[in-house]
């Protein structure tokens, strides 16, 4: 939509995300000595801030590249540091919610993340080309969405002593890299080729002759819509046939649904979309 450099876009992307992701085992602690409510309180509110880019990127368009990627990489940072925050102490509140069911429960907390990913390229694209690039409109219906959280979901004040520092937390995960190693090394390919696909899906689309609403949104918000209710369906399906079975069985899907999915030829919208949604439910 603003014709950035991708190569740049890129390098910001992955240095924000690396740098944020880094520090999610210190907000984990912290939300274990009881800071997971305000945690996921200021988590939601910092990534409320991209809504700005529309604007900051129009005021700094005439001032160069430097400064406009500058922004960009703080807006994103702050964003990316606001996943950071809110996941950890989020899963936590609600695996301790939903005792009993947590495979399931986490699979619906997941599923309502991924829906609301479905809908934020084409709500941005159509902010900023409906309104001129004015995307901080979107902190509106933000900000009423927070006021109506923080009556609902007050954070506990004062901190609580943690049984182990964040130091023992971290030896005591290295000590089952044995058993964990190979799921680690599987979801960082996965997450790499899931984030790239994504990152490049408007350009991909374009090169396969399709535009307008497909490209501005249209097919993201199905592929994550069949997304959402795959994770729900296989949180259901794991507390029934087993993890194991359902993690080798989905990863053998992904891999067939995504190569599907960049060999199809050009289709009409009528027929791409439910295709979209197919592919979302595999991956």
């Amino acid at each position: 939509l603003a014709g950035l450099d991708l190569t740049t876009a890129g390098i910001v992307a992955a240095v924000t995300s690396f740098l944020a992701a880094e520090l999610q085992p210190a907000f984990g602690h912290w939300a274990d000595r009881g800071w997971a409510k305000a945690m996921v309180l200021w988590g939601t509110a910092l990534t409320f801030l991209m809504c700005l880019l529309g604007p900051l990127g129009k005021a700094l368009e005439p001032a160069g590249e430097v400064p406009l990627y500058a922004a960009l990489a703080l807006l994103m940072l702050c964003s990316r540091l606001g996943h950071s925050m809110f996941h950890p102490a989020g899963a936590c509140l609600a695996s301790l919610t939903l005792r009993g069911r947590q495979t399931a429960g986490l699979g619906i907390f997941v599923a309502l993340g991924w829906a609301g990913y479905a809908f934020s390229q084409l709500t941005f694209s159509s902010a900023y080309l409906g309104a001129n690039g004015h995307t901080e409109l979107l902190i509106l219906p933000g900000l009423a969405l927070m006021v109506w959280v923080v009556a609902w979901f007050r954070p506990e004040h004062g901190a609580r002593p943690s049984e182990h520092s964040l130091r023992e937390k971290i030896a005591g995960v290295w000590r089952l890299r044995r058993e964990v190693g190979v799921l680690f090394v599987l979801l960082c390919m996965l997450s790499a080729v899931n984030v790239a696909f994504f990152f490049l899906l408007p350009e991909l689309l374009e090169s396969k002759g399709y535009s307008g609403w497909i490209v501005n949104g249209g097919a993201h918000g199905c592929l994550m819509g069949g997304t959402a209710l795959g994770v729900m369906l296989g949180g259901y399906a794991a507390d029934r046939f087993g993890m194991r079975r359902m993690l080798v069985l989905c990863m053998a899907l992904t891999t067939l649904a995504y190569q599907g999915f960049l060999l199809l030829p050009l289709l009409p919208a009528a027929a791409f979309m439910p295709v979209c949604l197919l592919t979302g439910l595999l991956m």
